[in-house]
C-alpha cells in the first residue's frame, strides 16, 4: 500500500476462445474516502462516485478516471438493453 501500482493481466476464456487484457492502477484515497467511493457506486450514484474519485486524486489520475467512467457507463447500457431484449 502506499505505492502507485500499476499492473496489466491477460485472461482467457478458454470456453470461448475469447481473450482480454486488464489493466490495473491503483488510484490511492483514505480508507474513509474510498468508503465513500464504495457507497456512492453500491447506491447507483455512479457520476457523484467518479467525481469523488476526481476531487481526491492528482489531476494525473483523471484520465484515468474518466476513461473507467466512460467504460463503466458502456456497460451499464450494454447490460440495460440486454435486460430489454
Amino acid at each position: 500500500m502506499g505505492q502507485n501500482v500499476n499492473n496489466v493481466e491477460v485472461v482467457s476464456d478458454y470456453s470461448t476462445q475469447e481473450g482480454c487484457v486488464r489493466l490495473h492502477i491503483d488510484l490511492m484515497l483514505t480508507l474513509t474516502q474510498a468508503n465513500e467511493v464504495r457507497e456512492l457506486m453500491d447506491a447507483g450514484r455512479h457520476t457523484e462516485a467518479f467525481a469523488f474519485m476526481r476531487r481526491h486524486n492528482s489531476q494525473a489520475n483523471h484520465g484515468i478516471i474518466n476513461a473507467f467512467e466512460t467504460a463503466f457507463a458502456a456497460l451499464l447500457v450494454a447490460r440495460t438493453q440486454a435486460a430489454a431484449a
